[in-house]
């Protein structure tokens, strides 16, 4: 148990070192954290997720992001539910403050029940509509996939570096 902590550990400080690094051009937000909730007949989640950003085209109209986040899969079948972890990758399309969005990932975790416990990985898939000004400011996404249909609410923000000047 102790081992899986601290992969999970070196894992997101890995995931926040390497897109911390990526240059990028334009103006759009760096970092995404947000709260998501969602619902079918058969499933509730909720997570709580941090993304970043790491790659725009030039015309600054598709944008990637990056994205984990940790929470829980409750189902209401023979299926699996206890505490996971989300990894993906958000694709937006659209420009100023309104995007569609398009994610793709897995879900993986621990399935609890009382007489048994084992591991479980799933397909992430969504398709949605976000809010996300290109400054620091409130997000917004609603969205429906696999998982069923949901909603999103957090905070994007980017790392302001400070330049040296040689005189």
């Amino acid at each position: 148990m102790i081992r899986l902590r601290l992969s999970v550990l070196l894992a997101i400080l890995q995931f926040l070192y390497l897109f911390d690094t990526v240059p990028l051009h334009g103006q759009q937000t760096k970092n995404a954290s947000y709260l998501e909730i969602g619902t079918n007949i058969g499933v509730t989640t909720g997570s709580v997720s941090i993304e970043r950003h790491f790659f725009s085209n030039k015309k600054e109209k598709l944008h990637l992001y990056a994205r984990l986040g940790f929470g829980y899969l409750h189902t209401f079948y023979f299926s699996p539910s206890g505490p996971g972890a989300k990894l993906g990758v958000s694709l937006l399309a659209g420009k100023r403050k309104h995007y569609f969005e398009t994610e793709l990932g897995l879900m993986g975790g621990r399935h609890i029940q009382l007489n048994e416990d084992r591991n479980y990985l799933g397909p992430m898939f969504s398709l949605g509509y976000r809010y996300q000004p290109p400054q620091s400011g409130f997000l917004f996404k609603a969205f429906a996939g696999i998982l069923g249909v949901g909603i999103g609410v957090g905070y994007t923000w980017s790392k302001v570096k400070k330049e040296v000047r040689n005189k």
